[in-house]
């Protein structure tokens, strides 16, 4: 909802905390990738995808490939 509302400090301090209380939630990581990323902090933004790649499971493919896609382009922005 943070995120909607265009409240990204907060909701990367929400994300934060969701990450800091469970290392391997991977839908918390890409969130925070994609906050990060509206704040054009993509050098985080990149971190943070990596690792909802690290710890989100296989069978989530199409997401995989999305978030990888992701990485690229914020690449290319940095």
């Amino acid at each position: 909802v943070l995120q909607q509302l265009g409240r990204f400090r907060e909701a990367e301090g929400s994300y934060m905390r969701c990450v800091g209380l469970n290392q391997g939630y991977a839908i918390a990581y890409y969130n925070l990738a994609v906050v990060r990323s509206r704040q054009e902090a993509f050098a985080t933004a990149i971190d943070a995808m990596e690792q909802f790649i690290r710890f989100s499971p296989e069978r989530m493919v199409r997401q995989r490939q999305q978030a990888r896609r992701l990485i690229q382009s914020w690449k290319e922005q940095r």
